[in-house]
């Protein structure tokens, strides 16, 4: 909604912006007011600000799925490598499955995520058609997010083939007792 009663050449715009709980809409806000300040006012400053801040959202949800693929890459070849016999087996499965799972649920929540900055940076690009320098800084974003597509889309295969690993390796050091 504008407010054309506004003294001056100036108007005000508002509208209602749906977030999910975790956007720090103060530090998006904060960002676009800088950005007016150095270069100006432009009616998509805010959507590139949240769709720079969405990439890194996604960047950091991602980084933490590889974190906990990692942890349990690492505590498997920790189990192949030593000798002795696990002392509970059990325990190991539980942590590794739980980590395994929260992976899953995230690479769900990740896949949502990722469709979502796509569809805002296609339309994004659409819509600065006429605006070179914003739409380059959204190209940027754009190409960095789609260079991760293909990690993105192994991962699945990655935390299933883990699932498959840990359930025989725990299964064979309960056997072997």
């Amino acid at each position: 909604m504008i407010d054309s009663n506004v003294a001056g050449a100036s108007s005000k715009l508002s509208g209602v912006i749906q977030a999910d709980a975790g956007v720090d809409l103060k530090r998006i806000f904060c960002d676009v007011r800088d950005l007016v300040a150095r270069h100006g006012h432009h009616r998509t400053l805010l959507p590139v600000q949240l769709f720079k801040y969405h990439y890194e959202a996604t960047l950091s949800a991602f980084n933490s799925i590889q974190t906990g693929v990692g942890m349990v890459d690492e505590e498997l070849l920790r189990q192949f490598e030593e000798e002795g016999k696990l002392d509970d087996a059990s325990k190991l499965y539980r942590r590794l499955s739980m980590t395994l799972h929260k992976c899953s649920m995230n690479l769900a929540e990740l896949g949502r995520r990722r469709r979502f900055e796509e569809e805002l940076g296609s339309r994004l690009l659409q819509d600065l058609q006429n605006d070179s320098k914003l739409r380059v800084v959204v190209e940027i974003y754009s190409r960095m997010s789609q260079s991760r597509d293909s990690d993105i889309e192994s991962l699945p295969g990655k935390v299933e083939s883990q699932r498959n690993v840990v359930s025989v390796t725990v299964n064979a050091l309960e056997s072997s007792d």
